[in-house]
């Protein structure tokens, strides 16, 4: 009985632990707490798809085109995945935006508050682009300085943001963002 008592306890601080160390920055419209906006959404460039698609700027055929091609669909109710919708050319995300978002994230990395990394340069991040969708650039990013952490890291959950009843897989530090030049 005691060791049953004991695993439960260390399985919930281990869990506990866990929120607190993955769950930096999950509900913000940041890289990692960092607040970033636009006129709708605050300042810009840079935004969480979730609030770029609450501010009405993009819609649910985006969202779908954005979990069909971040490969979330499979992880999507059937409703959702037999949603019938217009998938829409995602395109190529052009040289010279993909350097200015990168350049912006670098510069995210080097001036943030909390652990800063001020070598990080633009050429670090790899971009996974997903589409331009009313102007709005979606893609993920690699985090570079990222280090797993041992024990909690690495689990098979899938995780990600259900947005109006569609599942985008996300898990830090690769969330789904959405830029938009000001």
């Amino acid at each position: 009985m005691k060791r049953i008592l004991k695993s439960v306890v260390s399985a919930l601080l281990l869990l506990c632990l866990a929120f607190s160390i993955v769950g930096c920055g999950e509900e913000e419209n940041s890289i990692c707490g960092e607040p970033v906006q636009n006129p709708e959404l605050g300042e810009g460039p840079l935004y969480r798809v979730k609030d770029v698609y609450e501010a009405g700027e993009i819609d649910r055929t985006a969202l779908l085109n954005i979990a069909y091609y971040s490969e979330s669909m499979e992880c999507n109710p059937p409703k959702v995945e037999e949603e019938v919708f217009e998938l829409l050319p995602k395109g190529e995300l052009g040289e010279e935006i993909s350097l200015e978002i990168k350049e912006y994230i670098a510069e995210q990395f080097r001036t943030r508050e909390n652990n800063q990394k001020p070598e990080a340069k633009g050429e670090d991040f790899i971009i996974y682009y997903y589409g331009c969708y009313n102007g709005y650039y979606v893609f993920r990013h690699n985090d570079p300085y990222y280090v797993p952490t041992p024990g909690v890291d690495g689990t098979t959950d899938i995780k990600g943001i259900w947005i109006d009843g569609i599942f985008l897989v996300e898990e830090y530090p690769q969330y789904i963002y959405a830029w938009k030049e000001i």
